[in-house]
């Protein structure tokens, strides 16, 4: 095998073999899980079946790869069909071929373990001449027969260079096709669940009594604490703050239409993707942003429309923005929305400062309107400064002391001055939320204060508890709804 499949062979071969804290002693690695673990007993059979096109099946070379476990230590075994033999392991790797189509067959590979257990069993197979077809991502005309493959115990990838289709790796761990070990990963730690640079950490972090455990048990655990101690601080940092900048295009071009940020799409993800392509297939979405990724292909990231956590995604965080490529999107036809963010802000503790978050929660029980956004971010002074950055205008709902009498209103276009301005990242001030917005990198939009000056003063030094408005301040609710309208039909153009 070619020194990329071997790597990812092996990587599948030692997951889960030692765990943090690398000490034999630990109770984890006493008792240690084993993917593809084959027990005469409980779990004998591992089966593995995909499909090759063209190219004889007899000339396809088949192994088999698992360890044995000696003294506490993993000893590697790798077998070709045949009986297995390895006193007091036994067992009998087999393979079989049929024909399921014009030049297409179905290879069956089965390992049995008959006395003992092998460890992290998994098989391998190469062929001279034809195609493995992916599993995964089966051609259409292949895909009933792809789908009649019955395995058990391993998922059958395509493992080597991308595009390559001679090699097959039936892994106890479900990967995609051609899958890579991060270059940045100085080497395996065996334990693919965490981060690398996590792990590192809490290496560096053990004590002297257990490094000196480590040293004294397994030879691969002895390594990982050598590597991970001549670590240069290059080595670190590329652990811990990777990230290789590509200049992403401006804009991408799909069926003859320029898509940019803010770009309208509908979602058509490839056949054979993951669940969350089946849940967004046919959903309307909005372009967040163009990149790169680290491979060096565009991407297009996302929110989609109906996600009630939308607002996450605009501020880039996980679980809410989705990346696609661009022939997967399909453009719509209306032009970029006019995006605003009507905010709520202020203590509902404090008295008469909750004016902004009461205001904000009638806005949102009125008729939606396109573009506009109405979110109630209370005292989340990080969080609004993270989401101004992606739109088009900003609306602060918030209780502005200015000497007028209680429930007066006032739309204030704040002034943020580069000399005089301090960030602050728990503070809600209209102008320090924006320049807190600008110090993590996000652009503040045109942005209007709609005000009211509050009858009670509170801070949260106050012992008192006060979670309602006083009457002025109450009262002045209807016409800062009717003044919040009348500003976003000016921001909108009119449009209602």
């Amino acid at each position: 095998m070619s020194d990329p499949v071997r790597q990812i062979a092996d990587a599948v071969l030692y997951e889960g073999y030692l765990l943090w804290p690398y000490r034999r002693s630990a109770l984890k690695n006493q008792k240690p899980f084993g993917w593809g673990d084959l027990d005469a007993e409980e779990k004998p059979l591992m089966r593995a079946q995909c499909l090759l096109e063209g190219g004889d099946p007899a000339a396809v070379q088949v192994s088999a790869r698992f360890l044995e476990m000696v003294d506490g230590q993993g000893v590697e075994r790798e077998v070709g069909p045949g009986p297995v033999l390895f006193p007091p392991l036994e067992g009998e790797l087999t393979v079989a071929a049929e024909q399921v189509g014009p030049d297409l067959h179905r290879l069956t590979v089965e390992l049995v373990c008959r006395a003992g257990r092998f460890r992290a069993a998994h098989a391998q197979l190469r062929t001279p001449g034809g195609a493995f077809v992916s599993l995964t991502d089966p051609p259409e005309r292949l895909r009933a027969a792809a789908d009649a493959c019955q395995n058990v115990g391993v998922w059958p990838i395509l493992v080597g260079e991308p595009g390559s289709a001679d090699t097959m790796l039936a892994s106890p761990i479900i990967l995609e096709d051609h899958p890579r070990i991060a270059p940045e990963s100085p080497g395996d730690l065996y334990d693919g669940g965490e981060i690398d640079g996590l792990l590192t950490l809490g290496i560096m972090s053990l004590t002297d009594d257990e490094k000196a455990e480590i040293r004294d048990g397994d030879p691969r655990a002895r390594a990982i604490l050598e590597r991970t101690e001549s670590l240069s601080q290059e080595q670190l940092m590329t652990l811990y703050g990777f990230r290789q900048e590509r200049p992403a295009p401006d804009a991408v071009v799909v069926d003859g239409v320029e898509l940019r940020r803010r770009s309208r799409v509908r979602l058509k993800p490839r056949a054979g993707g993951d669940i969350f392509d089946v849940a967004l297939a046919g959903r309307t979405a909005m372009i967040e942003s163009i990149e790169h990724d680290t491979d060096g292909n565009v991407q297009l990231a996302v929110t989609v429309d109906d996600d009630p956590g939308r607002d996450l995604g605009e501020r880039s965080q996980p679980g809410h923005r989705f990346f696609f490529r661009a022939e997967e999107v399909e453009p719509l036809d209306e032009q970029a929305t006019t995006r605003i963010l009507v905010a709520g802000i202020g203590n509902v503790f404090l008295g008469d400062d909750g004016f902004g978050v009461a205001l904000a929660g009638r806005l949102a029980g009125a008729e939606p309107r396109p573009g506009v956004d109405v979110v109630d971010f209370g005292i989340r002074g990080m969080d609004l400064a993270y989401a101004v950055g992606g739109y088009d205008a900003v609306l602060l709902l918030d209780a502005t002391p200015r000497g007028e009498p209680p429930g007066t209103l006032y739309v204030i276009e704040p002034e943020l001055d580069d000399d005089d301005v301090v960030p602050e990242a728990h503070g809600m001030d209209p102008v320090k939320v924006l320049a807190l917005a600008r110090a993590l990198g996000e652009t503040p939009p045109r942005t209007l204060v709609v005000g009211c000056e509050p009858q009670t003063h509170m801070s949260v030094d106050d012992e008192e508890i006060v979670a309602e408005l006083s009457e002025p301040v109450r009262a002045a609710l209807d016409e800062g709804e009717r003044l919040v309208q009348s500003l976003l039909d000016d921001l909108l153009g009119g449009a209602r």
